[in-house]
């Protein structure tokens, strides 16, 4: 079962695939629905459930299950492409190509995406996960490095699994899933008594409570770190230290967000009679020779150029 969006106007039929294939995930844009893309699809390969999402929403929110506890299922994300973050409960987890991270189902779990990623996400039961570790309890937002001895293994056998679904569905025993939770005790045992690439976030201000003030007030000028920090009622180094582990700082995804959609304004019909001043002032430059030079950096072309480019050769 498959579903692939590939138009502006199918934006209702995602939504719709990921209630049907995933149980519900919450996406969040990172610009208007016109340059949305996205696909999804479900698999059952020798007992194991599993779907690859490929999407380039700036965050997805993934709900706890609400099945019976027998019934549980924990989620191993392998990240095939872009960079992620996972953040579940007070612990966050970067992912690149290769890494994976195993979630608990009785929490939400927010994602953080750059740009187009790929996950491959299956579903471990809580009690194949159970036998396998007997009393020890299962810690969550556990992160596995993909270039680890062991993290190599199974992040092989993943990709095995999926490069060759149509070969193995074939096969009818459901013995996979119990596989796969005998090959990650050992990574969760060694993860979970070290903490390594765990990240724990600040208790005062998040991650993602950051990144929804600055993505609901990218128009407003005076969007600033001290600015944020006195409407979430923290220090500016908090917001500064909820930010680590993105990759970049916080007054550099303020700008990167601008400047995108900046450049959605520009290629929109609805603001072609907009002056390239006007879009650079909505979203928060004062200077246009600064937002210029900005633009340029990020897409290789001055707003101009880029407004002026065909469609087919526009980048976002």
């Amino acid at each position: 079962m498959g579903y692939a969006i590939e138009e502006a106007s199918a934006w209702d039929r995602w939504q719709k695939a990921t209630r049907d294939v995933s149980g519900g995930i919450e996406t969040r844009l990172s610009g208007p629905v016109s340059s949305f893309r996205g696909s999804i699809q479900r698999f059952n390969v020798l007992g194991l459930s599993y779907s690859s999402i490929e999407t380039n929403a700036r965050a997805t929110l993934r709900g706890r299950d609400t099945l019976e506890p027998g019934k549980r299922y924990h989620c191993l994300v392998y990240q095939a492409r872009g960079r992620s973050m996972a953040k579940q409960g007070s612990r966050v987890a970067m992912l690149n190509p290769s890494d994976m991270v195993l979630l608990s189902p009785h929490e939400n779990c927010d994602f953080i995406n750059r740009g187009m990623i790929r996950h491959l996400s299956f579903s471990i039961p809580e009690a194949a996960l159970h036998r396998a570790l007997g009393d020890e309890d299962i810690p969550h937002a556990i992160p596995i490095a993909g270039d680890s001895a062991l993290g190599s293994i199974l992040a092989g056998l993943l990709l095995q699994v999926h490069g060759r679904s149509a070969e193995l569905a074939r096969f009818v025993t459901p013995t996979l899933d119990v596989a796969m939770a005998s090959l990650l005790t050992p990574l969760i045992r060694e993860t979970g008594n070290t903490d390594r690439g765990i990240e724990r976030m600040p208790d005062i201000v998040s991650t993602m409570s950051v990144i929804r003030f600055v993505d609901a007030n990218l128009r407003n000028a005076n969007l600033s770190p001290k600015y944020i920090a006195r409407a979430l009622d923290c220090s500016v180094r908090h917001v500064h230290r909820a930010f680590e582990g993105t990759g970049m700082t916080i007054s550099a995804y303020i700008k990167e967000e601008r400047l995108k959609a900046s450049a959605n304004e520009l290629r929109a019909p609805r603001h072609a009679a907009d002056s390239i001043t006007e879009i650079a002032m909505r979203w928060g430059f004062s200077e246009v020779s600064h937002f210029s030079r900005s633009f340029r950096d990020q897409f290789g072309y001055s707003p101009r150029e880029y407004r002026e480019l065909p469609a087919v050769t526009a980048v976002g």
